[in-house]
């Protein structure tokens, strides 16, 4: 790896968005799978319940 530099800040990005984006993705079908008093995902995101914390 001779251009271990860019290389690496590229892929740690590369990683740091895909992880951002399944954890989005999953806390987002918990939310819509979950028994829990919001039925709006939206509602439940700006009021988060202290007990899913």
């Amino acid at each position: 790896m001779r251009r271990g530099g860019p290389f690496s800040r590229t892929a740690l990005t590369g990683v740091l968005v895909l992880l951002l984006a399944a954890g989005g993705a999953g806390w987002f079908f918990v939310a819509r799978s979950n028994s829990s008093p919001y039925q709006n995902p939206v509602v439940a995101h700006d009021a988060p319940d202290p007990s899913v914390m």
